[in-house]
């Protein structure tokens, strides 16, 4: 049980106690000869284990406003003596915030007036029904810097009719304007009743701002300007506060008066979509407003219950390039535009399919893309590819793969992926441009990474991996910003075995290696790890990563886990330090010795040996775990391995006899070829 203990009439006084335990409004009265004060009590849920608790007067006041207002209210009561008291209370009203609410009766509280901060003059005064359960007003609020300022006060009643009622105050503007663009618009508002204009600057992104100097019941009309140097748009949107009396009748936005009060208490949050809209999202279901005209406006509501009309500029579509890579935009067979990496255009309305191209300066080329045609109004399939292959369909909601072909010669052509998505969010089609694959460093480490694309030759019979010389990128050690500790993949290098006309996507294989120092040595091998499949058949892997020319702890590798994931079109490889590695070799050897599998079935992919420098211990994943996962066996039996030791002469060594590791002791090895003791010793 709570007690609320209130000053009030020059002395303290308490409540009746109230219990918390369950969620709901109940009141609290405090009467001291003749006159209340009334404590609403709100009681709310917020977990399981935590409740919020909202103690507050009958009347609340709070503003929509961007600028922030000085207030005065009105109280009238009957005092002690019997005789009728007036009281002034004086108070700023800060922008988009809310005062304290007053511990006043309706009845007390009569009448408000409002003036811009440091200004003298006040505006007229409002006088509060009590009765009227919902109306609006228009306040002309003076100003000195000879602008007009024209501000709703709207009062609304919670729980009418109950013991807990509350008269709500809101201020908020004749109109708020957002528009949709990337850039800022210019607009030109025309009073032309008056024959006055001017102009005013709108930011772009989904910004919103009031627009300014605009009278009640007079008609304004709007039009929009891209740039200083184009011409104002031909068609004109007329605009009026009757005009907003009829939209608030017929559409009102969702939502309770209730809500509108939520949105002023606790932590600030926005039920709006952040601009640029391109968060995937699958439950979102939205209708294209239009894909044949650049540009709409549209008139509604602003927030529930208030008469604030919302001007919207909206786009056909956004065109978002996320990739790494400047795009050239193609309709037909004619360039359209440039779109830098990371930049946000209005694509022109597409007649024709529409490709996207990439100038390779090595060759002077511009390379293409397949061509995309978009189809509206398509309900079966989401998306499918075009009967000749050279042009795809791409739904309104729903996403194709394209690719980029880059170089001439073989050893020297690189391999563009990319994922073309298309959502519909606030009415206009968002399309983006993304590079196919993502790479998400969980580590604390800085890693280099050589993304490749080679011919898939399983179980060629080569045991060694040269390291081909080929582009190298890094990604940044993961922190706590997601942007930092991702980065998409730009391209592939093709390896010199793909022959120009080698483009069957089923005899290519993605390989990346990985290393944590991008250092030149001799032998690549000390740097680089194996090659890792990019494959959605494995869907984690534990890499082994060397360290180069240093050890940590005797280890000269560190276990790096990649996963595999898609979603939405685009591939996303993380990499995590593995918290369990499955194999540690010692070696504890003077020489360097070698480890092959030995295979029970014929491979997917090339399995290489592995190589483990002298008095050195490595991490190790064999073929089989790595193909077998996610599959586990308390008890899974496991292929058996060979030994060789490398010698610096040209005579090479042969292998030992198989080697059981699924039982736990010593054994004895003897490779072939290699007798500098009489036996080596293998542990494990």
């Amino acid at each position: 049980m709570l007690h609320i203990c209130i000053e009030g009439w020059g002395n303290w006084r308490w409540s009746e106690p109230f219990s918390v335990d369950h969620a709901g409004t109940f009141i609290r009265t405090i009467q001291y000869k003749g006159r209340t004060a009334s404590l609403i009590i709100k009681v709310q849920q917020l977990s399981g284990v935590q409740k919020q608790i909202i103690i507050c007067g009958r009347q609340i006041i709070c503003s929509y406003l961007s600028q922030s207002i000085e207030l005065k209210v009105v109280q009238h009561y009957i005092g002690q003596d019997g005789q009728a008291v007036v009281r002034e209370h004086f108070d700023c009203l800060t922008a988009k915030r809310k005062l304290p609410s007053y511990i006043l009766e309706d009845s007390e509280l009569t009448e408000l007036c409002v003036k811009a901060k440091g200004d003298e003059d006040w505006s007229r005064d409002v006088c509060l029904e009590s009765k009227t359960p919902e109306y609006s007003v228009v306040i002309q609020v003076p100003s000195s810097n000879s602008s007009i300022i024209y501000v709703w006060c709207t009062v609304l009643t919670l729980e009418p009719s109950s013991q807990v009622q509350q008269r709500m105050i809101v201020f908020s503007p004749l109109f708020i304007m957002r528009s949709h663009l990337p850039d800022p618009i210019i607009i030109h508002l025309e009073k032309r009743s008056l024959g006055l204009s001017e102009t005013q600057i709108i930011p772009g992104k989904g910004q919103e701002k009031p627009l300014q100097n605009i009278e009640p019941d007079l008609v304004h009309h709007l039009t929009f300007q891209a740039r200083e140097e184009d011409d104002p748009s031909h068609c004109a949107v007329p605009i009026s506060t009757s005009l907003i009396k009829q939209i608030a009748t017929k559409i009102h936005p969702g939502g309770t008066v209730t809500q509108t009060l939520d949105e002023f208490y606790g932590p600030e949050k926005s039920l709006q979509p952040t601009w640029p809209y391109n968060k995937k999202d699958s439950d979102r279901n939205e209708q294209l407003s239009q894909w044949d005209s650049p540009m709409r406006v549209k008139l509604s509501a602003w927030k529930p219950y208030v008469r604030t009309l919302l001007i919207e500029l909206l786009p056909w579509a956004l065109l978002i390039n996320q990739s790494k890579w400047d795009l050239w935009l193609f309709e037909g067979e004619k360039i359209v535009l440039q779109v830098p990496a990371g930049k946000i255009i209005i694509p022109p309305n597409f007649q024709e399919a529409f490709q996207i191209g990439i100038y390779w300066a090595n060759t002077n080329t511009l390379h293409k893309s397949v061509a995309i045609k978009l189809v509206h109004n398509l309900t079966s399939p989401k998306w499918k590819d075009g009967g000749n292959g050279e042009v795809v369909s791409l739904d309104e909601e729903g996403f194709v793969a394209a690719e980029i072909r880059l170089g001439a010669f073989p050893g020297h052509q690189k391999l563009c992926q990319f994922c073309i998505s298309s959502m519909v969010q606030q009415g206009i089609q968002i399309i983006q441009v993304e590079d196919k694959t993502t790479i998400i460093n969980n580590t604390p480490y800085q890693i280099f990474y050589k993304p490749q694309l080679s011919i898939a030759r399983p179980h060629s019979g080569k045991e060694y991996f040269h390291v081909p010389d080929s582009a190298t990128f890094s990604i940044c050690p993961g922190g706590e910003q997601p942007a930092v500790k991702s980065s998409s993949l730009p391209c592939w290098d093709l390896m010199p075995d793909i022959s120009q006309s080698a483009l069957d996507a089923s005899l290519l294989q993605k390989q990346i290696l990985l290393a944590f120092s991008p250092a030149a040595v001799a032998d690549r091998s000390q740097c680089w790890s194996l090659p890792a499949l990019v494959r959605q058949e494995f869907p984690r892997q534990s890499v082994s990563v060397p360290f180069g020319n240093y050890r940590e702890n005797g280890f000269c590798t560190r276990a790096i886990a990649l996963t595999y994931q898609e979603h939405f079109g685009v591939t996303y490889l993380t990499l995590s330090e593995d918290p369990s590695p499955r194999i540690i070799f010692h070696n504890r050897c003077p020489v360097t010795v070698l480890i092959k599998e030995n295979t029970k079935d014929i491979p997917k992919c090339e399995v290489y040996c592995r190589r483990i420098p002298p008095e050195c211990s490595i991490h190790h994943e064999l073929y089989h775990q790595l193909s077998s996962y996610p599959d586990c066996r308390t008890r899974d039996l496991l292929p058996s391995l060979l030994l060789r030791v490398e010698l610096l002469e040209e005579t090479t060594s042969e292998w030992s006899d198989a080697i059981d590791i699924n039982n736990q002791g010593t054994q004895v090895s003897e490779p072939r070829g290699f007798l500098p003791k009489p036996k080596e010793t293998v542990p494990f």
